[in-house]
């Protein structure tokens, strides 16, 4: 399992590349429709996307422009942060159906 919620080596949170395309394919977020709402270039998503965000304040505005929800200083730096990426990480496994020969 990824580590969900670490320090990086600038001594923040932070969210990984992945987890936001995680994110942005979970609340179905186009790079174009997050760039509009945050007020950003598309090159500024894609370069997110790729990187990663890495301050705390970052984070936040992130997290409630993907999630359109709001979220406190406590939660973004919290356990409700970290429960909601480790689920983007932690499905349950899919049943397949049996194959059936003819």
């Amino acid at each position: 399992m990824p580590q969900v919620q670490q320090h990086s080596p600038r001594g923040s949170i932070h969210l990984t590349g992945p987890t936001i395309v995680r994110m942005m394919r979970k609340h179905r977020r186009t790079i174009r429709g997050l760039a509009a709402s945050m007020r950003i270039t598309q090159k500024r998503v894609r370069e997110a996307r790729a990187q990663g965000v890495h301050e705390w304040t970052g984070v936040w505005d992130w997290l409630e422009a993907i999630t359109q929800e709001s979220w406190t200083k406590a939660e973004v730096c919290g356990p409700r942060a970290a429960a909601y990426v480790a689920s983007l990480y932690c499905h349950p496994p899919r049943r397949i159906p049996p194959v059936t020969q003819a």
